[in-house]
């Protein structure tokens, strides 16, 4: 939005985007968003209104007054001047860093996808049947089936999670088939049954009906 850009620019305020993938940036923005929630929810309880235009300034300000665990030396985000800010970045970097020599993970690696839709199911893989290939790498991103995902939305193929998981699709595969067995079976019994009985009953004459 261009209005929003330009008053943006005229606040001085940078934008910095995120990616889909980047799961980092959309959980500290959700993390605000939940903590400015949570005081406006206190203010609304305590003044037995909704009005939140009228506490919005005033949450914010206390905000960026507050001191903040996750800044260098508890800083509050109004403290935060430039050396700080660099210091910060810094640290988030050696961070990052240390994090991706810990990913088993690279351009041509052949993975399993985290199946996303399973998520409020009760039944069905965890991860996808179909194999995929590790296309690009961006960090501790990778590129995969059209998208950008984290390592832990990946499944290397071959190790030991991956191995697991194909005993379980293996076993399920046996159970249903084996199940769908028992039933076939059971329904040719009761076929069978069904029609020895009906051999059994004596047909009747026309002389043999009562008026």
């Amino acid at each position: 939005n261009t209005k929003i850009k330009e008053f943006l620019k005229s606040q001085k305020i940078k934008i910095h985007m995120a990616e889909t993938a980047d799961k980092h940036k959309m959980g500290m923005i959700e993390r605000f968003n939940r903590t400015i929630r949570s005081k406006m929810q206190k203010l609304f309880i305590i003044n037995g209104n909704f009005k939140w235009i009228d506490y919005l300034n005033d949450v914010v300000q206390n905000y960026n007054e507050t001191s903040h665990g996750s800044l260098p030396d508890g800083k509050a985000p109004k403290e935060m001047d430039d050396m700080a800010v660099s210091r910060k970045v810094i640290d988030d970097l050696e961070h990052n860093t240390e994090m991706e020599k810990q990913i088993d993970l690279d351009i041509g690696d052949k993975v399993r996808v985290k199946n996303t839709d399973r998520m409020f199911k009760k039944e069905g893989n965890y991860w996808s049947e179909k194999i995929f290939i590790i296309e690009k790498r961006k960090g501790y991103r990778f590129f995969v089936d059209k998208k950008w995902r984290s390592a832990n939305e990946l499944m290397k193929i071959g190790d030991v999670i991956e191995t697991k998981q194909k005993k379980k699709i293996d076993k399920e595969d046996y159970e249903k088939k084996e199940k769908q067995k028992r039933t076939l079976k059971k329904e040719k019994i009761n076929l069978k049954v069904l029609r020895t009985k009906r051999k059994r009953i004596p047909k009747k004459k026309d002389d043999d009906f009562e008026y």
